[in-house]
């Protein structure tokens, strides 16, 4: 009966958000440049865009963090890895950041009609019709993307697409279910579609692993994209990869929404950066082991922890925490000099068709904003030290 039911009222519940989200992108903006192809198909190398959401500069993990992760650096280092040491999130939220990413610009200029833009869902179409991909597929590209655990910044509408189940649920459907008498229904969704739990949470991160070293095996070019919720909260694997079970219902809730106290976000923060860490290196080599194809490889995480982000206030948050993320980058051939120490990810994509398809992007300045995607702040503002905020 309750199944019969959701059937008919989920599909319902979403024709209001994908109506609104269609109505605010009949159009977008579009950076000026010219991107060309090398004319020869099987020497376009290989893009693999690979978000960890939340992994912080190695700097800010040895300060806030109390945490050494120079043998993660110096491995990627030995693999010919660029990591910029002074480089910046142009925004704090996932949404924001890769949605500014895939389209080359910032959201204020991406949708000038909006006079604020806070609810960081509206900007899903940004990402599943993003300029990146466009320009890619225009110059022979196959689009290919791995499912997320935020529904929010999956991109579907792309030539390959692999997730674990064949059943996929929006974020308005996972806060029916979680809303009403349809939680009671997990057990058994959990059979036919991913739904919110440790368990399921786990299974997602490593199958997106599983399917990035599947898919770095197949015929190219191919642009890769996969955001995977690692090691952002909830924290479920420790460093040797156990599976700890939070003593709190599960939840993506981060920074001071997080149900835990700031040393348990420390300590399974680290211990799930640690973990996640040794899957990027294994999978970093799988992808380096063919050796017929050129590769790039970007690793970049959308923003920094949360250990200290107030989402309500910026004056409340160690922005310098929330803003100094993981970038690391594998571009054969590309001099390092190419790559700035303070570079931010809406130039990350205007470099890399510079440097291997004769474009001519000019980068943008760097600009950072916090709550809604017009609160501008300063970088002044991001380096002020946050030591003294640790208990």
């Amino acid at each position: 009966m309750l199944l019969g039911i959701a059937q008919v009222f989920l599909p319902i519940g979403r024709i209001p958000f994908e109506y609104f989200q269609n109505y605010l992108f009949e159009k977008k903006s579009i950076p000026n440049g010219r991107v060309m192809s090398s004319g020869e198909i099987n020497t376009d190398p290989d893009i693999f865009y690979i978000v960890l959401d939340g992994y912080a500069r190695m700097d800010i993990l040895r300060d806030l963090f109390n945490h050494d992760n120079s043998k993660f650096s110096d491995d990627l280092s030995s693999k010919g890895f660029i990591i910029p040491i002074a480089n910046q999130s142009n925004y704090p939220r996932t949404p924001f950041s890769i949605s500014s990413t895939l389209n080359m610009n910032y959201i204020d200029v991406l949708l000038p009609e909006l006079d604020e833009i806070q609810f960081s869902w509206l900007v899903s179409p940004l990402i599943q019709d993003n300029e990146v991909a466009h320009i890619l597929r225009e110059i022979g590209y196959e689009i290919v993307s791995v499912r997320s655990g935020y529904s929010v910044v999956n991109n579907k509408k792309v030539d390959r697409y692999y997730q674990p189940y064949l059943i996929e649920l929006s974020e308005f459907e996972y806060f029916f279910i979680d809303q009403t008498a349809f939680s009671l229904l997990e057990p058994l969704l959990a059979q036919i579609t991913y739904v919110r739990s440790f368990e399921q949470h786990r299974n997602l991160i490593q199958f997106d692993f599983s399917a990035l070293s599947s898919i770095s095996k197949l015929p190219g070019p191919q642009f890769v994209y996969a955001h995977i919720v690692a090691p952002h909260p909830p924290f479920v694997f420790d460093e040797l990869g156990g599976l700890p079970e939070p003593d709190y219902p599960f939840t993506l809730l981060d920074g001071t929404d997080y149900p835990g106290t700031k040393e348990q976000y420390r300590e399974g923060y680290v211990k799930q950066v640690n973990f996640i860490s040794e899957q990027v290196i294994q999978l970093v080599s799988e992808i380096l082991e063919n050796p017929e194809r050129p590769q790039i490889i970007i690793l970049q995480a959308d923003h920094g922890g949360g250990m200290l982000t107030d989402f309500s206030s910026s004056e409340a948050t160690c922005l310098k925490e929330r803003f100094s993320p993981l970038a690391a980058y594998y571009l054969p051939g590309v001099d390092e000099d190419a790559i700035p120490d303070d570079i931010t990810p809406v130039n990350l994509f205007r470099i890399i068709f510079n440097e291997y398809f004769q474009a001519d992007f000019p980068l943008l300045e760097n600009r950072y904003y916090f709550q809604d995607a017009r609160d501008e702040i300063s970088l002044e503002q991001i380096n002020l030290s946050c030591e003294s905020w640790i208990e």
